[in-house]
């Protein structure tokens, strides 16, 4: 039996033993009988998944942008020209799906429940490709000057403030659209407004902490990783480097813990410790997923799918492990509502370490396939693998994993649709009333108009049988047994249409004796 087909069967071997392990591991966690652990298990799930589907999205298309739209002997300042292109188009298609959604442009939604989720799903899988075509855009420049690491280091803050100042304008302008016209915002517009801002905080938090992490590897063994934060070759690891940065890990959750106790306030003050928090975060899971890339690395003394799929493996049960551990903090009766309000911002780093884990082990297995299948080039082959992981998670997830996440938003959604076509009933039922009353207003003018001109007309007849000698002509009281003919059925159809008028026309048309009428004349 030769070297590669034992391989082949350990990799096999595993991992069918670790699919088993992890689908049963799920199914005890997202049916606990603690109610909070199956929700944070619920939450963590979900955003594990737009994760990974988000990451692997960003990098296939940029890859396959770059083999079709950069030259091939490209110079760094093109590649990062590429990059700004890519970051921008993602951020740009973002902002306009989640403006269709709430029907900014095009026709208002109907039900309201039904524009959260598709706000949600679409804002949560367009933000992480949007963060993760930024990270790419970031870690770019901090591969300018792969060998100073005082220039790695001042990445983060310009990342930081050049995505801050860019939201904070498409925030003016996106207040600015949604008050166009009546000068409020409905709650469509509200949503749009939230979604889109959750978004770009957890953009910021993608961002800022991969070049942060980038930066304390490059610490750590003395060589920057390679911009997707893969290893860059040459690079040596020990058990001495996996534990400084499993320390770094920790001291950023110690940065979370004081960042809480020191820095308080709302507005601007609120959302920079909302957002340094996340990148606290994000920090922790990019050091503890790279911690035990490390580790896998050392004990298996190999890479490849077999490798990325153990920690794929071992960082999905280390979350769940972490799920437990939040648990029981947030049972213990010193905690308070505020310190299981920030337990749960913990779901966030807890899906990035599992998004991020189980996305190197696809890219592995997709390096594999495109090595062995050359059907299309190596770019288009991941670009295909990346569609069709998506097309066929995406769907479930939006049917069946984002109702579960957001049952209590499509609850308040659903109240405010309640709300909002009772109000809407009641407008119409206003306008009903005015449209009846000015209707009778108006019938009731035009009776009375009509009995005017019938009294002037009978007047008229009378001077013509008395022989007066202003008397209209033959061919005017024809004109006028005419008219006449013409206000009888006017007054038939008022009289039917409006039962209650108090002026009914027919009954104010005087009577005419019958010795008076002539063959012109309307007989009552």
């Amino acid at each position: 039996m030769t070297l590669e087909t034992v391989d082949a069967n350990l990799a096999v071997s595993v991992t069918l033993l670790g699919a088993v392990a992890f689908v049963f591991s799920l199914f005890y966690v997202l049916n606990s009988r603690d109610v909070d652990i199956r929700k944070y298990s619920w939450n963590v799930l979900s955003a594990s998944i737009c994760t990974f589907m988000g990451v692997r999205l960003a990098a296939a298309w940029g890859v396959i942008f770059k083999f079709y739209g950069m030259p091939a002997q490209a110079t760094v300042f093109e590649t990062i020209a590429i990059d700004i292109l890519l970051a921008v188009g993602w951020y740009t298609v973002l902002q306009i799906v989640l403006a269709y959604e709430c029907g900014m442009f095009g026709n208002k939604p109907k039900e309201f429940t039904t524009t959260l989720l598709g706000l949600k799903c679409w804002a949560a899988m367009l933000g992480v490709t949007s963060g993760g075509a930024s990270m790419g855009l970031f870690s770019a420049i901090q591969d300018l000057y792969q060998n100073d690491l005082i220039f790695a280091w001042m990445v983060p803050p310009f990342s930081l403030l050049c995505l801050w100042c860019v939201f904070h304008v498409f925030n003016s302008c996106r207040e600015h659209i949604a008050k166009m016209g009546d000068g409020e915002m409905d709650e469509f517009e509200k949503a749009w407004d939230k979604y889109v801002d959750n978004t770009e905080d957890a953009m910021i938090a993608l961002t800022v902490s991969h070049t942060i992490v980038q930066a304390t590897r490059f610490a750590i063994t003395g060589t920057l990783p390679l911009p997707t934060g893969a290893m860059r070759p040459g690079t040596v690891t020990n058990q001495a480097s996996v534990c400084a940065l499993f320390l770094a890990g920790l001291c950023w959750i110690v940065f979370i813990c004081v960042l809480e106790l020191v820095l308080q306030g709302t507005g601007n003050m609120g959302l920079l410790k909302r957002r340094a928090k996340m990148i606290g975060g994000n920090c922790v899971a990019f050091c503890f997923v790279n911690s035990i890339t490390w580790t896998a690395t050392q004990l298996l003394d190999s890479t490849g799918p077999m490798m990325s799929m153990l920690v794929a493996l071992g960082v999905t049960w280390a979350g769940l492990i972490i799920i437990y551990i939040l648990d029981f903090f947030a049972d213990l009766e010193c905690t308070g509502p505020q310190v299981d309000a920030n337990l749960r911002l913990m779901v966030v780093p807890l899906s990035t370490l599992i998004g991020f884990g189980w996305k190197g082990a696809f890219v592995a297995a997709g390096n594999v396939l495109t090595a062995q299948v050359k059907l299309l080039p190596d770019p288009v082959e991941q670009f295909v693998l990346a569609l069709v992981l998506i097309a066929t998670i995406l769907p479930a997830w939006r049917l069946y994993i984002l109702p579960v996440v957001m049952e209590d938003e499509l609850k308040h959604g659903d109240k405010l649709s309640k709300q909002r076509k009772a109000a809407f009933g009641e407008d119409m039922g206003k306008q009903l009333l005015i449209e009846e009353a000015a209707r009778e207003e108006m019938l009731e003018d035009d009776a009375l108009e009509a009995m005017r001109k019938t009294e002037r007309w009978l007047m008229q007849i009378r001077e013509y049988h008395a022989g007066h000698p202003n008397a209209p002509s033959g061919t005017r009281m024809a004109a006028i047994s005419d008219e006449l003919q013409r206000l009888a059925m006017f007054a038939s159809v008022v009289s039917q249409a409006n039962k209650t008028s108090r002026v009914s026309p027919t009954e104010a048309l005087p009577k005419i004796p019958k010795r008076q009428a002539g063959p012109w004349m309307l007989m009552s």
